[in-house]
């Protein structure tokens, strides 16, 4: 029987420092090391860096955005971040125009290599001599190594922005040929880097990691959107004895093999013990975080937690229950944080002491009165994720959106969007309402708002895991949206609305007339946040006509294929024409 080389690794990676992979109650002995490494993507040399860091310094680690505090920078061209309090070991710059004059000189360890090093100096920041290496290249020292046949020619590892890239896609197909994805979990990208006689990338980690376990590598340039200058592949570099100074630019008609005959290995020269030796271990204490009351989250039990989705409540406990019930019809995994501001309704308190009792967390606040407080939900994602040694992404939603008609890949797909289109901050669905009733008193006011924003705008394609997909860019208020890791929430962050049929429902403009005014929303919330309970801007809502005679929008075809179609408003009549769904790149 041949071993499961994957579940080896996994295994190992599922182990802490001290104890198992549980969470775990801290006690005084054990010491959590606060450190910082980028996190608005999920990218393979990023989400190792904490890995790394507990290996060698036997201490836990807690992921923190708090620059006012010590805080460690390990593995990423990271050093651009830093400030006068960030403590620093082998990490590096993305260009030479970066400002570091900022950073302490006594706060250095190591770093990623002499281009960094020498940029540190002409910067006025004195560090002496000191061991160079991207800490990256001591992952071979800690996952477990393959001994068995390799079952690739080649692993393709294209930087995050280029895996929509042509070549990249018509590689990839190839026999023999594996897709190392930097979005992968490290126990599935490094189980298949092990199986691959040769690496190709144009991901710098790619290449690090390639070199760290022996395998030929090869650096490409598929863009102009990763190298810029070049300046972090060439710090990279620079500790070769057999260096690659540039890039090499593969023609789109080119095979595999050349690229294969290309790589190799560059004998970079690294001192794995000076780095190890040179771990900032007596400023343990003043990176040390107080976990509190908190149960803390190992780096293997938050890489395997659910979804966390953070619900805004008052006073819809109709609402609420119906919305939680479709978050939990999804294939993903989730978990449900309802955040009240201080409802007072007997159906919703009920309501809420029941998703308790199914195991939701619920978060009571105070009543709230200006659309500004409606932030007042970090507070509460800030303590959910507070003791998390790595933070996850997360959603925020009010509890008046409902999914139950979205398919059941709709998280899946927001994720992979959310890696897709990365100048974007959060990706959530288009709000349907090509069959909003018209007795609902704000019919015009929906129609007029959201036709204007969004519905009149022509959909942009791309090509998903799961098919084309339709999406705009607009932003997303406090509606559902899959928002960043390590990244507070805020109102009106710029955003990806995903068409049908990973869509949502609104499900206040679907209630019958005679119930808005009896209901206890209607007469208990603010007016300077609902439009509800707002009689003067009601009524001049109400009183509006129509600005708009269409819309479009995305359905299925009678083969399954998406479609975009135009319908009109006058007796909700439908165009018969519909253009098929082209693919378009993001920007």
């Amino acid at each position: 029987m041949k071993p499961n080389y994957k579940s080896r690794i996994h295994r190992f990676l599922l182990k802490t420092v001290r104890r198992g992979s549980v969470n775990v109650k801290p006690t005084q002995a054990e010491v959590a090391i606060r450190e910082w490494h980028f996190s608005r993507v999920g990218n393979i040399g990023d989400v190792v860096s904490p890995d790394v860091i507990e290996h060698v310094s036997h201490h836990r680690t807690i992921f923190s955005t708090d620059s006012d505090r010590a805080r460690l920078f390990a593995i990423g061209s990271i050093a651009g971040s830093a400030n006068s309090k960030a403590i620093l070991w082998g990490t590096g710059l993305m260009d030479p125009d970066q400002q570091v004059s900022q950073i302490a000189a006594s706060n250095v360890y190591a770093l990623r290599g002499k281009l960094t090093y020498q940029k540190f100096r002409s910067a006025g920041v004195h560090v002496p001599d000191l061991p160079l290496g991207d800490p990256g290249f001591l992952v071979s020292k800690f996952i477990p190594r393959m001994n068995s046949e390799r079952r690739f020619r080649v692993g393709l590892v294209p930087h995050y922005v280029d895996r929509q890239h042509p070549l990249f896609q018509r590689l990839v197909l190839e026999e023999g040929v594996a897709d190392l994805n930097v979005h992968d979990s490290p126990a599935e990208f490094f189980r298949r880097l092990q199986s691959c006689d040769a690496i190709v990338s144009s991901s710098l980690h790619g290449l690090i990691f390639a070199e760290a376990f022996g395998i030929p590598n090869l650096w490409i340039k598929l863009s102009d959107r990763v190298v810029r200058s070049g300046f972090k592949f060439q710090d990279w570099f620079s500790l070769a004895d057999r260096p690659q100074n540039q890039p090499y630019e593969p023609a789109n008609d080119i095979e595999v093999d050349e690229l294969v005959a290309r790589a190799s290995l560059h004998d970079v020269k690294i001192d794995r013990r000076g780095v190890i030796a040179n771990f900032p271990s007596s400023r343990v204490g003043e990176l040390s975080h107080d976990l509190g009351k908190h149960t803390y989250h190992t780096l293997s039990s938050c890489r395997e937690m659910p979804l966390p989705i953070f619900i805004i409540s008052y006073n819809r406990g109709d609402f609420l229950r119906r919305s939680v019930d479709s978050y939990r019809r999804m294939k993903r995994n989730v978990e449900i944080i309802v955040h009240d501001n201080g409802s007072d309704d007997v159906e919703t308190l009920r309501t809420l002491d029941e998703l308790k009792s199914e195991g939701c967390i619920i978060y009571k606040g105070d009543k709230i009165y200006s659309q500004s407080e409606l932030n007042k939900i970090n507070d509460t994602i800030k303590d959910y994720f507070s003791s998390w040694a790595q933070p996850s992404r997360y959603v925020v939603t009010d509890c008046d959106i409902d999914l139950s008609d979205a398919s059941a890949d709709t998280l899946d797909v927001y994720d992979e969007l959310l890696d897709l289109y990365t100048s974007v901050q959060c990706v959530g669905p288009m709000i349907r309402i090509r069959d909003v009733p018209h007795e609902y008193p704000l019919f015009h006011d929906v129609m007029n708002r959201h036709i204007e924003q969004f519905w009149h705008r022509k959909p942009e394609w791309i090509e998903t895991s799961h098919g084309r997909t339709a999406s705009i860019e607009a932003p997303i208020d406090t509606t559902f949206a899959l928002h960043r890791a390590g990244e507070p929430f805020s109102r009106m962050k710029t955003a990806r609305r995903v068409y049908y049929p990973f869509e949502a429902t609104h499900l206040d403009w679907y209630l019958k007339p005679v119930d808005y005014s009896s209901s206890t929303y209607f007469k208990t919330s603010s007016g300077a946040i609902s439009h509800w309970n707002n009689e003067t801007a009601d009524k001049l809502a109400t009183d509006k006509p129509t600005e708009f005679s269409n819309f479009i929008y995305v359905d299925a075809d009678l083969d399954g294929t998406l479609v975009e179609r135009t319908q009109s408003l006058v007796e909700g009549a439908q165009s018969n024409a519909a253009s098929p769904a082209e693919q378009v790149r993001p920007d």
